[in-house]
């Protein structure tokens, strides 16, 4: 077990993250540390701590898990997994970090990441309607907490992880690996496709700063060398951004940085692949009507490229 409060600032580098300070670093691979909290708002069955043997692992090793289908049908679970407070006044870009499993049952049940701010908990991320990771497969999540934190100095922040079944026999939430830290240059988020054409793509992403770096090219560019090998740059680009001038049915990547100013820039993320659209698909044939002597009609939807 490893738990860090940061009382002053110091600098380390971890999974190509540059923190600036860190507040909170529990990989529960022994327990769940006595100065976290579980309170039960519904029916008790808490959060707990589990081996990480046998099938159901994140990583071979320790986690803590709510879990609504143990609980059985007749319970109905809200349940808190809470921090200690840490002061994260002098933070920059305040993160949370958690590698996690979360099964889904017919979108009735809720999984929640809060941060109390001295006075109300609030709302910084939450899933409903999807799996997020599998066992032996977790999706590391990195969510911003800037705007949730007390920024009294030497006042406490928490989070806490907050399930909610629903009031359904619902399945578990498995988290492990949870870092909070402040960073000075966060590495953009949420890399996606917005629209998707034969000769175009419109890509977004979440940027910490608002500016961003943007580099595309075929599939297997490298990041490191992006003209010679292909690839294409964009400095101050913003999201959303319109890529032109692709080719037809063909495999491309991007990645994004972001600029943070006077803290530098942050580590490419990416690459998120897109595959453009055919150029000039044929016309759907939908059928005939009004046949006469000497025509007919012909109706069909024409293809879009």
């Amino acid at each position: 077990m490893k738990k860090i409060f940061a009382l002053f600032a110091f600098s380390i580098f971890i999974n190509g993250n540059f923190y600036a300070q860190e507040y909170i670093n529990e990989n529960f691979d022994t327990e769940i540390p006595s100065d976290w909290s579980t309170d039960s708002e519904q029916d008790a069955f808490p959060w707990f701590y589990n081996d990480g043997t046998g099938f159901q692992t994140l990583n071979g090793t320790g986690y803590a898990r709510v879990d609504a289908d143990a609980a059985g049908s007749a319970n109905n679970l809200v349940e808190n997994l809470e921090t200690p407070g840490f002061d994260a006044s002098d933070g920059n870009i305040i993160i949370v970090q958690f590698d996690q499993f979360y099964n889904d049952y017919v979108d009735e049940d809720t999984a929640f990441v809060q941060v109390w701010n001295g006075t109300i908990w609030q709302t910084a991320w939450q899933t409903c309607c999807n799996d997020i990771g599998a066992w032996d497969n977790p999706v590391t999540t990195t969510i911003i907490i800037s705007d949730y934190i007390n920024t009294a100095s030497g006042e406490d922040t928490k989070v806490r992880f907050r399930f909610d079944d629903g009031d359904t026999w619902a399945w578990y939430w498995a988290i492990d690996n949870v870092i909070i830290s402040s960073v000075d240059c966060l590495e953009p988020q949420d890399l996606m496709i917005n629209q998707l054409g034969a000769i175009s793509a419109e890509v977004v992403w979440s940027s910490g700063s608002g500016i961003s770096n943007l580099a595309y090219g075929p599939a297997g560019f490298d990041i490191t060398d992006i003209v010679a090998t292909g690839g294409t740059l964009v400095n101050s680009a913003s999201s959303p951004y319109l890529i032109e001038d692709l080719n037809p049915e063909t495999d491309y990547e991007f990645y994004v940085q972001d600029d943070c100013s006077d803290d530098g820039m942050s580590d490419w993320s990416g690459p998120h692949a897109f595959t453009t659209t055919e150029g000039c698909p044929d016309p759907d044939f939908t059928g005939f009507s009004n046949p006469t002597g000497n025509s007919i009609d012909i109706s069909f939807v024409q293809g879009v490229g």
